[in-house]
């Protein structure tokens, strides 16, 4: 039932196009359980540890959520929220599931006990920083700096074969007091490791820093 709200939120408050995802996920998830624990009826830990099955449920599930919210989609419930948050409040998504999470968590001391919501509150927090790290190598870029005797060629790579933007910075050497050009571009990762493999082979020796 609530789930059937946070849809028609989806609809309202974010896109059709995301909402429509969301149904057919919200479709094809049952689905798949039902196959599962039919081809898996006994079910045991892998692991046998309380805290590993925990381990490896959050690093999957994390995972997935940044698959589907990379691509603009949601399996929904409070990943639907947690995107509200996200669009109107412009929270990182993982903090936005936090705050949600947390709100479900605290709630469910009326059911369990004290133990299972203070496990339940740990696996929220660490979920949404785990995350917001999985989003992160979707979408995060590279500042990459460059200084090179060979500024010209590696210029012109960046801006015809990359096709990525780049400035052109006045440097000036503190022990040598040199005027030298810096080149500054920001990247994809694997528009970076291109970028690296093609100064290698124009320059042996060139000055390069990057920051996330």
């Amino acid at each position: 039932f609530l789930n059937i709200i946070c849809i028609i939120l989806a609809f309202v408050f974010i896109d059709r196009v995301f909402g429509i995802k969301i149904i057919f996920i919200s479709l094809l998830f049952p689905a798949c359980l039902f196959v599962f624990e039919t081809l898996f009826p006994n079910v045991v830990s892998p692991t046998g540890n309380i805290a590993l099955d925990v381990m490896c449920m959050m690093t999957v599930i994390c995972f997935c959520q940044a698959i589907l919210f990379n691509a603009n989609a949601a399996s929904g419930g409070l990943d639907i929220i947690a995107k509200m948050m996200n669009k109107y409040l412009h929270m990182d998504l993982g903090k936005a599931l936090i705050i949600a999470g947390m709100v479900t968590v605290i709630s469910s001391y009326f059911a369990y006990d004290f133990q299972t919501v203070v496990i339940g509150g740990l696996i929220t927090y660490y979920s949404g920083v785990l995350l917001d790290y999985f989003i992160d190598g979707f979408t995060g870029k590279i500042r990459v700096c460059i200084i090179s005797k060979h500024n010209d060629e590696i210029k012109r790579y960046v801006i015809e074969e990359l096709q990525r933007g780049i400035t052109v910075y006045t440097a000036v050497g503190g022990y040598s007091g040199e005027p030298r050009n810096e080149l500054c571009a920001v990247l994809t990762k694997k528009e970076y490791g291109q970028l690296m493999d093609y100064v290698e082979g124009v320059d042996p020796n060139p000055f390069v820093t990057i920051s996330n």
